[in-house]
């Protein structure tokens, strides 16, 4: 049995009167929370209770440690334009690739509505055959039909899914511990 494993994609429960942010849509699909459960994390990582409109690296990959995921090491590609386009970067997976889950961050100036601005950045998560973000309205979609699919991709990172056994960690002789943050 593996220690870690990749979380599917579920469908995003956005429950907030506001508009579907990617970063927050992004977050309930992998970790299956709903978006204001997402959006109280990110708050008291911030310290602040205002709006969250936009989500750092630290705040995705705090927010998906807290839920019990692991978020694996970013893959940074040099320049904000010079990453390949997230269609070129879903074919460029090898086979054990295309079975993980992973969190990708694109940079949306190429888009018609964003002309002009320097980058705005776009959360998407990828799984297998199946893709999701705001766009799609939190719901996997096939993967030939993601948009974005011209966009460049600027990083990716893995997640892993740490399995509970029976709700308590075990220590290598069997006898249960606290579960303080992992199990590893």
């Amino acid at each position: 049995m593996p220690l870690l494993t990749s979380p599917p994609l579920r469908t995003a429960v956005h429950d907030l009167r506001s508009r579907a942010w990617c970063g927050l849509v992004v977050l309930s699909a992998i970790t299956g929370a709903t978006t204001s459960e997402a959006r109280a994390v990110i708050q008291a990582f911030r310290g602040s209770t205002g709006p969250v409109k936009g989500v750092t690296v630290d705040e995705m990959r705090w927010v998906l440690y807290q839920s019990g995921f692991r978020p694996g090491p970013e893959v940074w590609f040099d320049e904000e334009d010079a990453g390949p386009t997230l269609a070129a970067w879903l074919r460029s997976r090898t086979p054990a690739q295309r079975q993980q889950t992973y969190v990708v961050m694109l940079n949306l100036v190429r888009a018609r509505r964003y002309r002009g601005a320097r980058r705005s950045l776009h959360w998407a998560a990828v799984h297998a055959d199946s893709f999701v973000d705001s766009q799609t309205k939190g719901r996997p979609v096939a993967i030939g039909k993601a948009p974005h699919r011209r966009e460049p991709v600027m990083a990716v990172f893995p997640v892993w899914k740490e399995p509970v056994l029976g709700g308590t960690c075990r220590a290598a002789d069997g006898r249960p511990i606290p579960r303080l943050e992992s199990c590893f």
